[in-house]
């Protein structure tokens, strides 16, 4: 149950902005280095997925919504800026 708790709080914290090393350093006190290291990898790896796959859930009502503001397209002229090189005087 508790293996249960720290991985939830892991995948979890990220997600709502919340820091998750406390719980990782429970479950490295508890669980020790090898048990610890894999509940910890498992937990992160989903962790780091799940704003991913909520974005998706939302994508089309992002694009619908930027779209509506018709703000005209960012260009940067790079030539108007010097390089590091040709500003170098030897």
């Amino acid at each position: 149950m508790c293996g249960l708790l720290v991985f939830a709080s892991v995948a979890i914290f990220p997600t709502i902005l919340l820091p998750s090393t406390p719980s990782m350093w429970i479950a490295g006190m508890t669980f020790g280095y090898g048990y610890g290291f894999l509940l910890i990898i498992s937990a992160a790896a989903v962790g780091v997925s799940l704003p991913y796959f909520i974005g998706q859930l939302f994508c089309h009502k992002i694009q619908v919504c930027v779209s509506s503001l018709k703000l005209p397209p960012f260009r940067l002229n790079l030539s108007e800026y010097p390089s590091f090189n040709h500003d170098r005087k030897f």
